[in-house]
């Protein structure tokens, strides 16, 4: 279950049209276990030169999100 979005920082370069966001997911829950984390976060957009949204992507803390699902 997502847990509140607490975003830190915004990093645009107008040279790449990169946006990157930075955060951390507070109390985000494994609904499988009950266990929940704060996660960090960077997400990744980039954009044509018309403003137009192209690509996005995630990148978690994945060693943080993995101790919610061991057993």
């Amino acid at each position: 279950m997502i847990g509140v979005l607490e975003f830190t920082n915004f990093i645009f370069d107008t040279e790449t049209n990169i946006l990157a966001a930075t955060g951390v997911e507070k109390n985000g829950k494994a609904l499988a276990t009950g266990r929940s984390c704060d996660m960090a976060f960077v997400w990744e957009f980039r954009f044509a030169t018309d403003g137009k949204l192209t690509y996005i992507r995630e990148y978690n803390d994945t060693a943080a999100i993995g101790a919610t699902f061991n057993a």
